[in-house]
């Protein structure tokens, strides 16, 4: 009876473990590969969604990494990536910043949002952003900025017009297709990035637990013809939802995100139809 006991639990023991192994994979293998950047990347599309009041493109994605284990070794995963394409005048846009300490709070209903800034350690926010018309930092923005207007209206602007908006959004990376960016960004990681185009707010992701770098975003974005895109809050920070008619996409990419943001809430970008 004592040896079934400890079979027994020995059993549950390897199966916790599997299951944490399943679930954290992705961030394993965000560890394992920090140091190895993407060489190539090449995109097909899988499938496209209309979802009413947006729509969603999939994307298949194969890599060459520079280290050859890298390489082998992520040839056991396939990431897809996701762009979603909102147009701009169907929706009311707010960046919300949300209590440092506490629970996030989110409109009712949203129908958009991700996240774009975390706090700092003593829960003040990066610098470079205004809320609410009310200076929130020292620095003003130089780099391409998201800028949302009092009537809900998103523009990417620069630095000098940031008086026109009631929130201004962090982006302190902004790239042009064929950007030489620094080591980090070009090994997979949980990312996202946006982009205005033809009056469309372009969101790049991966897809649900899937990891992104520049190469696949570069891909992405001479596929899509855009010329230039902002890279929001990530590294591993990852959090969005989109809720449309026929399917919702959500992710988050912080394990035990409820008790973790109890501590450390971020900075959302939050969308919701025009009434």
């Amino acid at each position: 009876m004592r040896f079934l006991k400890r079979k027994y639990i020995f059993l549950i023991i390897i199966g916790i473990f599997l299951v944490s192994l399943y679930s954290f994979r992705n961030h394993i293998r965000v560890y394992l590969f920090r140091s190895s950047p993407v060489k190539y990347s090449s995109i097909s599309l899988d499938k496209k969604m209309d979802e009413g009041d947006f729509e969603v493109s999939i994307f298949n994605c194969k890599r060459t990494y520079s280290n050859r284990f890298a390489n082998y070794a992520n040839k056991f995963f396939s990431d897809k990536l996701m762009v979603i394409r909102i147009p701009i005048e169907n929706f009311k846009f707010k960046g919300l910043v949300l209590k440092p300490e506490g629970n996030d709070v989110l409109p009712s209903n949203p129908m958009v949002y991700f996240n774009t800034l975390f706090f700092m350690d003593n829960f003040d926010p990066t610098t470079g952003n205004i809320n609410d018309q009310e200076k929130v930092s020292s620095k003003t923005p130089k780099k391409t900025r998201l800028g949302i207007t009092a009537e809900g209206k998103i523009s990417v602007f620069q630095s000098g017009k940031n008086s026109i908006y009631d929130d201004v959004l962090q982006a302190p990376f902004s790239f042009n297709v064929n950007a030489k960016v620094k080591s980090n960004f070009k090994s997979i990681n949980y990312r996202q990035f946006v982009t205005i185009d033809h009056n469309d707010l372009i969101y790049i992701s991966g897809y649900n637990n899937a990891l992104i770098c520049w190469n696949d975003v570069s891909a992405l974005m001479k596929y899509l013809n855009l010329k230039s895109i902002i890279a929001l809050d990530g590294g591993a920070s990852l959090n969005y939802y989109f809720k449309g008619q026929h399917n919702t996409y959500q992710f988050s990419s912080v394990p035990f995100r409820d008790i973790w943001f109890n501590k450390n809430s971020p900075y959302y970008l939050t969308g919701e139809l025009n009434k």
